[in-house]
């Protein structure tokens, strides 16, 4: 026996071995004419190639969901994904995730979903859709190719398929993303109106003035206490940071149990 031969025969039986019922009757119904092992490393008839696979040509930047939702509910949110590698999102109700958050998604999907689009003619497709019925759903999709935006209304998925099947995938792109939150500016800060300073204005401006940056950094997990001082301002300026951070601390985990999931539930 030649040895393609045998490696034909030894192919077919790892194959048979190691498959589901799908590759076992692909291996014995359908598959090409050709020897598949004399062709196995090159690309099949009608297959795309490694370049087109790996392109990046597709001059779409952005890719977004809107999800609307409707009078009986439904998911609420807005998903921003580009060809960075970023995204943004916001969701309101009818979600996992409540409040902004930034990211980052797969670069490789991203353009993997980039060209089914452009190859799907969604540049074609009517700006908007809709069915005949009342409070039903709707969901906004944009795309922005070569520097022009589409956006698309379908209401009550009343669109094409091909229009249904993009909102899924972009739907999938979102849920693999990588998550951070966006924690919101530093509120400015309620200054304490009694002060250990208060019979020295020069020190007590210092110590108000390091209350405030104690709390900013505590908001932003950024703190950063000044060495402790002895005495007069460099004391006054220490003592203030540390106070500050004590308030923004509290207001950061206030902030964060007013908006936690459970929260916004119990307020729908």
């Amino acid at each position: 026996m030649k040895p393609l031969e045998i490696l034909s025969a030894l192919l077919v039986v790892i194959s048979s071995a190691c498959a589901g019922d799908l590759s076992n009757y692909y291996f014995k119904h359908l598959q090409d004419d050709t020897n598949w092992i004399q062709t196995y490393g090159s690309a099949g008839k009608g297959s795309r190639t490694w370049e087109q696979l790996a392109s990046t040509n597709h001059g779409i930047s952005e890719i977004s969901i809107e999800r609307a939702g409707s009078i009986w509910g439904g998911p609420v949110y807005t998903f921003i994904a580009r060809s960075d590698g970023t995204f943004e999102y916001l969701g309101y109700k009818g979600v996992e995730r409540t409040g902004q958050f930034s990211g980052t998604i797969s670069a490789w999907e991203f353009h993997q979903l980039a060209r089914f689009i452009r190859d799907s003619g969604y540049v074609s497709f009517r700006n908007q859709y809709r069915v005949n019925a009342t409070d039903l759903s709707t969901t906004y999709t944009s795309v922005v190719l070569d520097g022009k935006r589409k956006v698309i209304s379908n209401y009550g998925d009343g669109g094409p398929t091909t229009l249904w099947a993009i909102e899924q995938l972009i739907d999938d792109l979102m849920r693999k993303a990588e998550w951070k939150l966006i924690l919101p500016k530093a509120p400015k800060p309620v200054l304490p109106q009694v002060t250990r300073y208060d019979n020295d204005p020069v020190l007590r401006t210092a110590y108000l003035e390091f209350f405030s940056k104690g709390y900013s950094d505590a908001w932003e997990q950024k703190e950063n206490l000044p060495p402790p001082g002895s005495a007069g301002a460099d004391k006054a300026r220490t003592l203030g940071y540390a106070d500050g951070m004590v308030a923004g601390r509290a207001a950061r985990a206030q902030w964060f149990g007013t908006n936690s999931q459970d929260k916004v539930s119990e307020r729908k």
